[in-house]
């Protein structure tokens, strides 16, 4: 939550007020703030990922539904990536693509680089696409 919140501080999107709101309840509910944010607060989807990505200097990108299983193959396994909201994108032999939602999640890279011994790209991309992409993952 912390990176989020110094996201928007440095590129405002909602008042400082309404975000420490979303921020309280996403403590209580425990749950993301970016959802409560887009959810609630009707914050722009896009616009959310597109600040995010401009203040780590990646890039966005959208799914379309022939990303599936496939891209798992030789992959982190299926729960280590539902477990920390990623989503596998693209591979080739020593790099794999994973788009995240939540910039906290960037921390979540690299024990995953170390394990998996290849160069991780992380992209991001609107928050309910990926959680859209996760469900039909467990389905």
């Amino acid at each position: 939550m912390d990176a989020l919140l110094n996201i928007l501080k440095e590129s405002p999107i909602i008042s400082s007020e309404k975000l420490a709101q979303a921020k309280s309840i996403a403590e209580a509910r425990s749950c993301p703030l970016m959802g409560i944010l887009i959810d609630q607060y009707h914050i722009n989807a896009d616009a959310l990922r597109d600040r995010c990505a401009n203040y780590f200097n990646l890039k966005t990108v959208g799914l379309s539904d022939n990303i599936d299983r496939a891209n798992l193959n030789d992959g982190p396994d299926e729960q280590t990536l539902l477990d920390n909201q990623l989503f596998p994108i693209a591979r080739t032999d020593n790099t794999l693509t994973l788009a995240l939602a939540d910039p906290d999640r960037l921390e979540k890279l690299e024990p995953l680089k170390f394990t998996l011994k290849k160069t991780i790209i992380p992209v991001f991309l609107i928050y309910n696409e990926l959680f859209k992409k996760i469900h039909k993952l467990k389905t």
